[in-house]
Parts: C-alpha cells; sequence; structure tokens
C-alpha cells in the first residue's frame, strides 16, 4: 500500500515537472475531457462541421465562431499560458471564413448566371472566386505555420527529455 502512494506521489512530481516545463516553454498540454480538447483551464469544443469555441472552466464562452482547428489550438494555447487573446489571429481566422462564403457565394452565382447564359458575369465570378481562394488558401498557411511551430516545440520538448 505504501509503495503504492510513493509510485503514485512520484508519477504526480513527474506529470508537473513535465507540465511546468513545457509550460516555460509556451506550450500547455492537451487533453481530451469528453466534451472536446482542455487545454489548462480552457475547452476546445467544435460546434458543428466548421466552427470551434473556446470556452473557460466556468463554462464561459471566450471565443467563438473560430473556423480553422489549428487557430482554436493556438489560441487556446496562449489563453492557458496567461497570454491575452492575439486579436490577429482571429482576425485572420474570420478573414479566412469570409472567403470561404465568398467562394460559395460566387460558385452559387457562377452557376446561375451560366444557366442565364450571362457568360460574362460567370467569368467575372469565376475570377472573383479564384481571388477569394487564393487568399483563403495564404490566410490558411500562415495559420497553419503558426500551428506547425507549436507543433515543432512540442516534439523538440518530447524528443529532448525537457
Amino acid at each position: 500500500m505504501q509503495k503504492n502512494k510513493n509510485i503514485h506521489k512520484s508519477l504526480e512530481k513527474l506529470a508537473k515537472k513535465v507540465d511546468e516545463s513545457f509550460r516555460g516553454n509556451g506550450v500547455a498540454i492537451p487533453f481530451p475531457d469528453g466534451h472536446g480538447i482542455g487545454v489548462n483551464g480552457y475547452r476546445i469544443v467544435k460546434v458543428d462541421s466548421s466552427n470551434y469555441t473556446i470556452m473557460d472552466s466556468r463554462h464561459n464562452l471566450v471565443v467563438d465562431k473560430i473556423n480553422l482547428a489549428q487557430t482554436a489550438v493556438l489560441v487556446a494555447n496562449d489563453l492557458s499560458l496567461g497570454r491575452m487573446i492575439n486579436n490577429d489571429l482571429i482576425n485572420e481566422d474570420k478573414k479566412y471564413g469570409y472567403l470561404q462564403f465568398e467562394q460559395m457565394v460566387c460558385s452559387n452565382s457562377k452557376a446561375h448566371s451560366l444557366k442565364r447564359k450571362d457568360y460574362d458575369r460567370a467569368e467575372y465570378l469565376e475570377d472573383k472566386y479564384n481571388i477569394a481562394s487564393h487568399r483563403a488558401a495564404a490566410i490558411k498557411t500562415h495559420i497553419n505555420r503558426e500551428f506547425e511551430k507549436l507543433q515543432a516545440r512540442i516534439n523538440n520538448l518530447i524528443t529532448s527529455g525537457n
């Protein structure tokens, strides 16, 4: 019985040391919590097929309508480390969502224009769709780069044993 208590205390110390080491290197350890992904007092919840929400430990909404899972992870990581919400990142994510919507509208409108044989309008909408698509891809690439930096820090911490 005493041996089990000692093992449990040793594991608690180790877990605390790992958590402190990760936090010191700008990484909060995520964990599944049954309702989403928990990150030190915050929870990322997938609301529907294309939106995420971050809630605090009291189930208060902190950030709503996040389009990309990578954005949700980055923001939750920052919040759990006591940092302010990165509004630039949130605004980029919202711009990405707007551009996705614009692509959908252009695509539907183009199909309607082709049915009416309004080829000039269809060509204009195709151009507009392509511009929105390229902008959305650029934003997603930028957010993915930030996410990959976080992943690299995690991988370095795991492989270095710190």
